[in-house]
């Protein structure tokens, strides 16, 4: 051909085509048509691209996969071409006001009619410092059915805060195809643009504790420090009861680390906080969850404080004096905020300290029970309020507890005189107190059984301890005999006597009783029936 004309006809999307020829032989007619017939072919073959923006608004720096663009690439190949156009190569450009090092390359995905990617990537095209990437080496075969394609950023730099992206499609004549046949650009070949935008608020502020600073007027409130790089710090509000219901929540403070002392506060009074987080963009978080506190003052340390032994063993009684002018608490009748006592004791006068009781004693005065004689105990005293708050702990004082009396029986079985006894009987004895078991306690109970001739003959079984009924037990070998006469003498005195502690005096003398048995009329004895 001498020449090629064609102009784009935009609203039918149609192509117009102007072919002049310059022959040497212009009568040889069937060269003419084919050679008119074959022009027209090749200018007739041609594939269509259409570009979709499918960039969002804004993006995260940082965010990997942002799908800025469908391609849908249509064919419109004769059957020269096998009714095909195969692209090998299309160039794109990194627009908008972020540098072009932010983004370093683009890749190439298959996808649906609705961008929404359908397999692993396809090609990757690097951008070189003005900004544009070529993709070389492709083989995307267009028949007769539409393709989509979609390309992808990864927007990685947070100095490009605040600036903007745009992908734009190189010209028509930077596609490249296999059968050399023109691209048509239709519509727009630019993205949406998108503005690099911190738009993820930072984490909820979690494990938020409020700890009364024990002044009467302050307290803090400590939280998880959160981890976001792009972490500005936090807002604390506040909502306060001042017994009339709680009030409406405040911006109380913005702080720059995950703690605040909030001073200035009103003894007594209910303080409920909440905290949320923000970053450079001032994105926030959620309120964390309401936690509630109560600015009051520790209570004044009791004095006077005294441990005495009342020589009963295994107790010793504690004193001191009531602690008075305690504020007086708005929110229970305005009475003294004062709960009670708690007392601490130790074995030795640098602890460690062990709490006694564990609800405050109202009173001035408590007996510890249960304790070992002959150890010496030390005693430290707090006073309490309604809240929990304890105050400083007093000096400590030290009593020795120690037994003056010797423990004694309060019941046996059987009874003394008892006739009819089972035979399989488990001789019982319970004392007042705690026995010392720590030695040979076998011999603390003998049973005996009654010889024809007045003497008596100790029987063998097994001597134990209940610790918790206080209740000494003799369990004979075997069953005793029937109309039997038993003793059963509990041992006192120096040095294997009963007693109750090292310190402690021995049972004061032996205790003996006697009991006699049952004849079981159906023990011992076979049937027979010609009885």
């Amino acid at each position: 051909p001498q020449y090629v004309l064609s102009a784009w006809e935009g609203s039918s999307r149609r192509r117009l085509v102007l072919i002049g020829f310059y022959w040497n032989n212009w009568q040889d007619a069937t060269a003419r048509n084919t050679l008119i017939n074959n022009a027209v072919k090749w200018v007739s073959d041609f594939a269509e691209v259409q570009l979709t923006s499918m960039a969002p608004a804004n993006v995260n720096p940082g965010t990997s996969g942002v799908k800025m663009a469908r391609l849908k690439i249509s064919s419109y190949a004769n059957s020269k071409n096998n009714n095909t156009n195969t692209i090998t190569g299309f160039t794109v450009y990194q627009t908008g006001t972020a540098a072009h090092s932010s983004i370093t390359d683009v890749r190439l995905y298959n996808s649906n009619a609705s961008g929404d990617l359908t397999g692993s990537v396809l090609a990757q095209a690097a951008f070189d410092g003005t900004g544009k990437a070529t993709f070389s080496g492709l083989n995307m075969v267009i028949d007769t059915s539409d393709k989509y394609y979609a390309l992808v950023y990864d927007i990685a730099d947070p100095a490009d805060e605040g600036r903007t992206v745009r992908l734009r499609l190189g010209s028509a004549s930077e596609f490249v195809t296999l059968e050399g046949g023109p691209v048509k650009i239709y519509g727009g070949n630019e993205t949406a643009e998108v503005t690099i935008n911190n738009i993820t608020p930072p984490a909820v502020p979690s494990n938020v504790v409020v700890t009364n600073l024990r002044t009467g007027t302050s307290l803090q409130a400590d939280w998880n420090a959160n981890t976001e790089w792009d972490l500005s710090g936090y807002k604390v509000y506040r909502a306060v009861d001042s017994g009339g219901g709680k009030g409406s929540y405040g911006l109380c403070a913005t702080v720059a680390q995950n703690t605040y002392s909030d001073t200035g506060l009103t003894e007594f009074y209910r303080y409920y906080y909440k905290i949320t987080s923000y970053d450079i963009a001032d994105n926030s978080s959620d309120y964390s969850a309401e936690v509630m506190a109560i600015p009051n003052r520790a209570p004044a340390t009791p004095t006077g404080l005294n441990a005495a032994n009342p020589g009963t063993g295994h107790k010793l009684d504690l004193t001191w004096d009531a602690v008075t002018g305690e504020p007086n608490d708005p929110f229970n009748d305005n009475t003294p905020d004062l709960a009670g006592y708690y007392l601490y004791a130790a074995t030795g006068p640098d602890g460690p300290y062990g709490k006694v009781n564990t609800t405050p004693v109202t009173g001035t005065g408590y007996t510890h029970n249960g304790i070992k004689d002959g150890i010496t105990y030390y005693y430290k005293i707090a006073s309490a309020d309604r809240y929990g708050l304890e105050s400083a702990l007093s000096s400590y004082v030290s009593a020795t507890p120690s037994d003056s009396t010797p423990p004694e029986i309060i019941s046996h079985y059987p009874a003394g005189g008892q006739d009819y006894v089972e035979r399989n009987v488990v001789i019982r004895v319970r004392f007042d107190e705690l026995l010392d078991t720590s030695g040979d306690i076998s011999g603390w109970i003998k049973l005996e059984q009654k010889n024809l001739d007045n003497s008596y003959s100790e029987l063998p079984g097994t001597v134990s301890y209940d610790p918790v009924t206080y209740e000494l037990k003799f369990d004979p070998a075997g069953d005793l005999t029937a109309t039997g006469n038993f003793r059963v003498t509990v041992k006192g005195g120096e040095p294997s006597g009963v007693r109750s502690y090292a310190t402690s005096p021995y049972f004061a003398a032996d205790e003996v009783w006697t009991f006699g048995t049952l004849l079981n009329p159906h023990a011992d004895f076979e049937t027979n029936n010609t009885l």
